[in-house]
């Protein structure tokens, strides 16, 4: 099968070829193409790597943990193996692990929407979603919105999951008993 694939890893962006099932060359001999701020400074140093979220096309951003508040990301293209966004870093505020979520196009808007890795009912933890408009992300760094139940009550409750589809935000949820007051009847304990 023609193309590659993207692997997150502890350093940056391995890409492996579908022909050949073989890790690309980074350069220098490297296997990861090591992504910087826009003074070139190593992301790894700031974070630790956590997940990717595809993005429009052949964009990916790959999501870290730490940092100055929850974690940060930055844009990578995969078919040209470059990073994007001029080297800015999008920076999620607050505390919890934003290491999950859903890129969307929102009219003539990119955005990102990111979840607390452990806040469904499933898997107790902290609570709270993130969102960024990363489409001026090659004019300077962006910060994202943290949001939580003082911002609606859902937000308290976690997400499983989100997705987007044709610029709406789609979630799934498994509130517990202790959540009945700040969701539909019907959702309770259905884990």
């Amino acid at each position: 099968e023609n193309g590659a694939l993207a692997v997150v890893t502890e350093n940056g962006v391995r890409i492996v070829d579908m022909n050949t099932f073989e890790v690309e060359d980074a350069g220098g001999g490297f296997r990861d193409y090591f992504l910087t701020d826009s003074q070139g400074n190593d992301l790894g140093d700031r974070g630790n790597i956590c997940g990717m979220v595809r993005g429009e096309g052949t964009t990916i951003y790959v999501l870290y943990s730490g940092g100055t508040g929850a974690g940060f990301a930055v844009p990578f293209d995969v078919a040209t193996r470059q990073q994007l966004g001029g080297n800015n870093v999008i920076t999620f505020p607050g505390s919890g692990t934003p290491c999950e979520g859903t890129w969307a196009k929102v009219g003539d808007r990119d955005v990102l929407y990111l979840r607390n890795r452990g806040t469904s009912g499933i898997d107790k933890g902290d609570k709270g979603t993130w969102f960024a408009d990363v489409t001026a992300l090659a004019e300077g760094d962006v910060t994202g919105t943290f949001l939580e139940r003082a911002d609606d009550d859902l937000h308290g409750v976690g997400f499983n999951a989100v997705a987007a589809h044709d610029g709406k935000l789609y979630a799934t949820m498994t509130p517990e008993n202790s959540d009945s007051a700040f969701v539909p009847a019907d959702t309770i304990d259905q884990h």
